[in-house]
């Protein structure tokens, strides 16, 4: 995605967005921070990895149980969409060019990103109540995005495999690096939980649990 776009197009996320935080030039001290509610976090520990959860909203749920229409890309009303290969980083790529040149010239577009979870959405979903391991285990045979491109690689004798399997140790060493410096991040303090939270200059007051002893004034 990042690939078919440039710097000073504009990003809205909802949640979930660490690999576009990466991809736009992140850190990753900032993000391990940032998962550890550490000070040195890209939102100062404030935000972590959240999201609110509904029990039926459709999440660790065959699709075909959770959407009347399990065809995404076709729910845009007069809306177009395009459904692409999500595990296909070339044809990713080449999608998201496509719709940035249709929502400059044309309008909105939907992608729907046909991509595959491995492993459940949460401690609570096993993953594998609705669905065989053995399906599990073809998809990352047959369609996982790292392994295509590694064997592109190869394949055009663009690099080794031993030169590969360097680049990963390589890479492996900084993402630890990253996490031990990310945890000698400081917690950040509890005064911190009430900034940026409301307009300051209005006397905002914090009472406790009785709602009768006054804690604090908020600036």
């Amino acid at each position: 995605m990042e690939a078919a776009i440039t710097k000073k197009d504009c990003i809205i996320m909802a949640y979930r967005d660490h690999c576009i935080f990466l991809a736009r030039g992140g850190g990753l001290v900032e993000s391990f921070a940032e998962l550890m509610g550490r000070k040195d976090g890209c939102s100062e520990g404030k935000g972590g990895s959240m999201h609110f959860y509904k029990k039926d909203n459709g999440m660790g749920t065959a699709e075909w149980r959770a959407a009347k229409s399990p065809a995404y890309y076709k729910r845009g009303d007069y809306v177009p969409g395009l459904k692409v290969d999500g595990m296909d980083a070339l044809a990713v790529k080449q999608a998201c060019k496509f719709a940035k040149d249709h929502v400059l010239t044309k309008g909105p577009i939907i992608l729907e990103m046909d991509t595959y979870r491995y492993h459940g959405h949460s401690m609570s979903d096993p993953g594998s109540t609705y669905r065989m391991r053995d399906k599990i285990s073809g998809v990352r045979g047959e369609r996982d995005p790292v392994e295509r491109i590694r064997n592109l690689i190869l394949d055009h004798n663009i690099a080794t495999e031993q030169e590969l399997k360097d680049i990963e140790k390589g890479k492996r060493k900084v993402v630890d690096e990253a996490i031990a410096k990310a945890k000698e991040s400081p917690m950040p303090d509890p005064s911190d939980l009430f900034t940026n939270v409301y307009v300051k200059g209005f006397g905002v007051e914090v009472f406790g649990a009785d709602r009768k002893e006054l804690r604090s004034t908020l600036p």
